[in-house]
């Protein structure tokens, strides 16, 4: 994972991630999460609390440079300036989903 950890069962995590799908029923709103160099992993933390489908929408896994123009609206030119893992490429990613 590019030398990302990630604790598999942290309960802390998951407390955490139970907390924001409870503001979000009571706020009447959802989430879609964009990921990149995580795989997936966001996404995984969120379906593993009970009844996330009330408020977890799904996610878009956008790896390769590709994924990320063409389903995101990513502009080359941010890839190219940054890199594809940079805090602008985040933020259109964000836009994007």
């Amino acid at each position: 994972m590019n030398g990302l950890r990630i604790p598999e069962e942290d309960p802390f995590l998951f407390e955490q991630a139970a907390e924001i799908g409870r503001r979000l029923i009571r706020q009447g709103e959802s989430l879609v999460v964009a990921e990149s160099v995580t795989g997936g992993w966001i996404g995984r933390v969120l379906t593993a609390i009970p009844g996330s489908s009330q408020w977890f929408y799904g996610a878009i896994v956008s790896y390769q440079a590709d994924a990320k123009q063409r389903w995101l609206g990513v502009p080359a030119e941010a890839m190219a300036s940054g890199g594809a893992v940079s805090e602008a490429v985040a933020r259109w990613m964000l836009r994007g989903a």
